[in-house]
């Protein structure tokens, strides 16, 4: 049993007393704030954290493959200050970036709808020279990477890519699903469950599919 103080316990024994109750009512919800706008949010963009550090590429409106590296994301310059990587790539068009250990994988289209790929092994101070995924695709794709893996949306559908030795390899297609519209495609690599968790974008829908990560083996998408 709880006890109370004498001064409580003789109010509360009282004739006289005149109940009464408190409620305190906060709205605690976080709310999004705008810290920083720029014409870059009208372009693709693709961003990684790598610690305490956030990475970000985009194609800007020449073809240029740039890269801005925030280590303050309070400071609003370093989210558009932008360093050009190679010019090979097609304006305006879908980029890819993710890390892999302590490997910065950029992936991008370049003239002529190759899918090209850059990385990096010292935070995105330097860059390796660029190579060819897939060439001649006919249109521009969208594309993503996770994991050392390169997702391709082209077609209306979706690509693996991987490089078990010297050179990409086309590993499998979701042929269970084909977009007349594609709009995106995005990808996370579930190292619990040893699978590629992929959203794909089109059609005015999104759908949800999950690759293996050791046969290539697509699951039903949702």
């Amino acid at each position: 049993m709880r006890t109370i103080t004498s001064t409580l316990l003789a109010a509360a024994r009282s004739l006289h007393g005149q109940p009464s109750v408190t409620a305190r009512i906060s709205d605690k919800r976080l709310r999004w704030s705008l810290l920083h706008w720029d014409d870059g949010s009208s372009r693709w963009t693709a961003m990684v954290a790598e610690g305490t550090t956030i990475h970000r590429v985009r194609s800007d409106g020449s073809g240029n493959i740039q890269t801005a590296i925030v280590t303050d994301p309070a400071t609003k310059a370093q989210w558009t200050t932008w360093t050009t990587r190679t010019a090979e790539g097609i304006a305006n068009s879908d980029v890819g970036m993710a890390l892999a250990g302590s490997t910065l994988r950029i992936v991008y289209v370049k003239s002529g709808y190759d899918v090209r790929t850059i990385t990096s092994g010292d935070s995105g101070a330097t860059w390796s020279t660029p190579e060819t995924i897939v060439s001649g695709l006919g249109g521009a794709p969208y594309v993503a990477t996770t994991n050392g893996a390169v997702f391709v949306l082209t077609g209306g559908q979706v690509r693996v890519y991987t490089k078990p030795a010297g050179s990409w390899v086309l590993q499998s297609t979701l042929t269970a699903l084909t977009l007349t519209s594609p709009q995106g495609v995005a990808a996370d690599y579930d190292s619990a469950g040893g699978k590629y968790r992929v959203v794909i974008a089109g059609d005015g829908k999104v759908h949800v599919a999950t690759c293996d990560a050791a046969t290539y083996a697509w699951d039903s998408p949702l």
